[in-house]
């Protein structure tokens, strides 16, 4: 089980990476569109998308550390904390995004944390 459910992992890990990638380019290369309106809904969907990647990440911790005890997680494990760290940059990111190009309240009616 352990093998193959590392693997598993693994691959998932590297699904949420890309995704995490993508994230970062669109964060960096943030252009807001002609209305605020417009740019407040993107930038919301940007969010909680952050969101869904926090959660997905603490499930795949959750997972990493139900694998067997002679399981090697360290190389994982570092892995997925350096992502976690992207995850909540990306956050505080398209926050201050939200909150420079919309002036709105709206920022703050967004969670910083998943339950």
């Amino acid at each position: 089980m352990g093998k193959n459910m590392l693997q598993k992992l693994n691959r998932l890990r590297g699904t949420i990476r890309d995704r995490v990638t993508r994230l970062n380019k669109a964060a960096e290369s943030y252009e807001p569109p002609a209305t605020p309106e417009e740019t407040e809904i993107i930038l919301n969907q940007k969010l909680q998308n952050v969101l869904e990647l926090k959660a997905q990440m603490k499930k795949l911790l959750a997972d990493y550390l139900y694998l067997p005890d002679s399981t090697n997680l360290e190389e994982s494990l570092e892995v997925i904390h350096n992502m976690e760290e992207e995850i909540e940059d990306f956050q505080v990111k398209f926050k201050i995004l939200l909150t420079k190009y919309c002036k709105a309240p709206n920022a703050d009616n967004v969670p910083m944390t998943v339950h």
